[in-house]
């Protein structure tokens, strides 16, 4: 595998994070924490931003908005609550997946 390479990863359909993750499901979720970036919050107009205040900005029909690229966001560290729906786990990465050099858990993929 090279980095950074955008990674395909096969089993991913089989996660209920497939399915499940909506922006009205991750605002429910998580929309209460802190939008992260690379361990950073994001700030907006001089405050931190909410997943839910990001996706509403980001969703926002205006199109005058300019966010930065939610990336970077590890879900293990940040958004523990997200991890039940990215199982089951793929065999090269046994036995804690998460903690693998391939996947860090990234969450920017989905928004």
């Amino acid at each position: 595998m090279s980095f950074p390479k955008p990674t395909i990863i096969p089993v991913a359909d089989a996660w209920p994070a497939f399915s499940r993750w909506s922006f009205d499901y991750l605002k429910k979720k998580v929309g209460h924490k802190a939008a992260m970036i690379s361990g950073t919050q994001i700030v907006h107009n001089g405050r931190s931003l909410t997943i839910a205040e990001y996706i509403d900005l980001a969703t926002a029909d205006s199109g005058t908005v300019k966010l930065p690229y939610l990336h970077a966001a590890s879900i293990p560290t940040h958004y523990p609550e997200l991890m039940d729906d990215l199982r089951p786990g793929m065999d090269c990465m046994r036995p804690n997946y998460m903690q693998s050099r391939l996947l860090t858990g990234y969450i920017g993929a989905y928004l």
